[in-house]
């Protein structure tokens, strides 16, 4: 769920950008293209429309990125920043309806609640005992959680064996190959 959520903020993240940053007059004149909703706030600018897409993009690349990597370190930011610019975007355009016929104005509030609420979603399903990486137990400090699986879990297994075998310097072999399986049963 984490990583369908993830992908959709970056597929319409990457497309607004894109037509912002490389076609910055058919964004403004267009845009979405059913209801051109963004010429409504005149006047035109050039330079700030193309930064828009510029910034939609570098989003839309990083929430991609999340999404394949499913990294924890870059998610929860990368949500957390998306949350607040998003909100602010929301604020300013609930803010200013007056521009807009009623389902405009009831389709574009929707349209950005929509792209605010699956980053507060994953933000909300991270902090679950049950998202917390494998081998670390709920409010468990990092320094002190298993060594078998870093923050994007990209940590071999048998990493993980050996490390966890050197910590008990010989003695508990059995309990420690044993707590290592269940560990990488956790990873699947």
């Amino acid at each position: 769920m984490i990583r369908a959520a993830l992908a959709s903020i970056a597929v319409p993240n990457l497309a607004v950008g894109a037509l912002a940053a490389f076609a910055p007059r058919t964004f403004y004149d267009d845009f979405p293209f059913i209801a051109r909703w963004v010429e409504k706030y005149p006047p035109y600018n050039e330079h700030l429309t193309t930064d828009v897409g510029a910034f939609y993009l570098g989003f839309g690349l990083l929430f991609a990125w999340a999404a394949v990597t499913m990294a924890r370190g870059l998610i929860l930011p990368l949500c957390a920043g998306w949350s607040v610019a998003a909100a602010l975007h929301l604020v300013f355009h609930l803010r200013h309806l007056d521009v807009f016929s009623t389902g405009d104005a009831i389709a574009q509030s929707a349209a950005l609640v929509a792209a605010l609420a699956p980053a507060l979603l994953v933000i909300a399903l991270l902090q679950r005992p049950s998202a917390v990486e494998p081998g670390r137990r709920s409010g468990e400090p990092e320094h002190e959680r298993g060594a078998d699986v870093e923050q994007s879990g990209s940590r071999p297994p048998a990493v993980g064996l050996q490390q966890s075998l050197d910590r008990e310097g010989g003695e508990g072999r059995e309990a420690a190959e044993e707590a290592h399986a269940e560990r990488v049963a956790d990873l699947r």
